[in-house]
């Protein structure tokens, strides 16, 4: 018996490739809680019956996006890992990918809005962490400290998006290395 694979139509592909970037778009030049169901079908050129075929309100919309960019830093993570980059050399990698998307995440930090998209920022920092290398061993409980460190590289990469340091790149990354690798041991 062989196992079929689902195929995703081409046009719903499409069409949530349209509403993305439509709803990307409109992040852009408005806050998230004024941009309406309307403004994302006009401008993906769609009805809203459609919309709600694959997003359940914009929130859901807003989570599958980050979902997915937070989904490609982690295959970037893993390519380092295969790859045996040094410590500083996947940081600098997260610099890179964060500067690829500036604009993005810069809108969604500064959004008020946007605890959502911090939230899955710090549950994936979280994993990556928890993936890198045992955590030293410590009067301090495994799970304290991967709170701690992920809350400290959160706020570190919100810092870098928002005051805009991409000049300062090389050297945050080499600082935020140094510091977490502090914390791990192999």
């Amino acid at each position: 018996m062989q196992l079929e694979e689902k195929k995703v139509d081409r046009r719903i592909l499409k069409t949530k490739k349209a509403i993305k970037d439509a709803f990307t778009d409109l992040i852009m030049k408005n806050e998230i809680d004024t941009i309406s169901i309307a403004m994302i079908t006009e401008q993906a050129n769609i009805g809203r019956k459609t919309f709600y075929l694959h997003y359940y309100d914009k929130y859901d919309l807003m989570d599958q996006i980050i979902a997915e960019y937070l989904e490609e830093l982690g295959l970037r993570c893993n390519q380092n890992k295969i790859k045996r980059l040094g410590f500083e050399a996947s940081t600098l990698e997260w610099f890179t990918f964060l500067d690829e998307n500036f604009s993005l995440f810069a809108r969604l930090f500064q959004s008020k809005a946007a605890t959502s998209f911090r939230n899955q920022f710090l549950v994936f920092v979280s994993e990556q962490l928890r993936k890198k290398e045992k955590l030293a061993a410590s009067k301090v409980s495994l799970a304290f400290k991967l709170q701690f460190l992920s809350y400290a590289v959160t706020g570190i990469i919100e810092e870098y998006i928002t005051k805009d340091y991409r000049h300062k790149k090389q050297e945050v990354a080499k600082q935020l290395s140094i510091i977490v690798k502090q914390n791990l041991t192999l």
